[in-house]
């Protein structure tokens, strides 16, 4: 990643942060999902440009939460929304629009049909961004969408970026829950099929996102390690940052660096930052800020044809 800011990048910013100020937030909103075939809850950061600005359209940051959380977990925990205002308006980045869907404990992937919690992945990759550019005056296209999560959700934003690499132009993974084979999110022994006591812990941790009983195999088919080779071969790669610490209690900067190994293997546009921290809003507060710093430079390159 380019170490300065390009001047593109700051004529673009003097612009944008002329007259900034702070964005306005609407939580529990909803939208019908045809994949859930129901309402989906999600959150929406504006920033203040969009009120003041009528005529532009921006892009869009979706953040995606960890397990047990909900969509409102970036503004209540990871102030989401005072930390773009003050990006935006130092001029660190330009001005996004942040949505934050609700996923339940569904790691982000279609489950409906082997006793999941529901069909997320489709309703967060096709249904919610086609209704938010349809409400929204957003970049709708590939080059103005970005995706990034903490934990649980760092899974989803990689399994998003790998899974569907035409839609996203960047994606970051912070503590993302990452294995290179079956496991789960726990410092115990990974799970043994047929085993009655780690399949009792792959239901609490996985509610059936990868069937019940837990299918290793159809975790192996959706795990974002499967698909650095087709993702290398791909015409549209979105750039990759991966984030940990190096306390985390769940150990997910092995899979963090695995994942990240495998990219650079394969010359995927990767970053990877092992930071001092746990696994807790203290390090993720403190990294957000460079995953949108990170988001910004991807737009100007994408703008500039320029990036994968």
């Amino acid at each position: 990643m380019a170490k300065l800011v390009s001047p593109l990048l700051a004529a673009l910013l003097v612009i944008w942060t002329a007259s900034a100020h702070a964005g306005s937030v609407k939580t529990d909103q909803s939208v019908f999902s045809e994949a859930l075939d129901g309402q989906m809850r999600y959150s929406i950061y504006l920033p203040d440009a969009y009120h003041t600005d009528p005529e532009d359209r921006f892009p869009v940051v979706y953040l995606l939460h960890g397990y047990g959380a909900n969509n409102n977990e970036w503004l209540e925990f990871g102030h989401a929304g005072d930390v773009l205002d003050r990006l935006i308006g130092s001029g660190q980045i330009p001005p996004f629009i942040a949505v934050m869907p609700f996923a339940e404990k569904s790691w982000y992937v279609d489950s409906a049909e082997i006793g999941g919690p529901g069909n997320y992945e489709t309703a967060i990759v096709r249904d919610l961004p086609a209704k938010i550019d349809e409400a929204y005056r957003t970049i709708s296209a590939r080059s103005g969408r970005y995706v990034a999560g903490l934990s649980m959700g760092g899974y989803g934003a990689m399994r998003f970026a790998f899974f569907h690499p035409g839609r996203y132009r960047a994606a970051a993974s912070l503590s993302g829950a990452l294995f290179r084979d079956i496991g789960i999110p726990s410092i115990d022994a990974p799970i043994e099929e047929g085993d009655a006591v780690t399949q009792e812990k792959a239901e609490f941790w996985f509610q059936g996102a990868y069937g019940r009983p837990f299918d290793a195999g159809v975790y192996r088919d959706r795990s974002p390690f499967g698909r650095v080779n087709a993702l290398s071969e791909h015409a549209e790669q979105p750039e990759i940052l991966i984030m940990s610490g190096d306390d985390d209690y769940f150990r997910f900067y092995e899979g963090s660096a695995d994942l990240y190994a495998a990219m650079r293997r394969a010359t995927l546009p990767a970053e990877l930052r092992i930071e001092n921290g746990g696994h807790d809003w203290e390090l993720w507060r403190e990294q957000f800020p460079r995953v949108m710093r990170f988001f910004a430079e991807a737009l100007v390159r994408g703008r500039n044809g320029g990036g994968h």
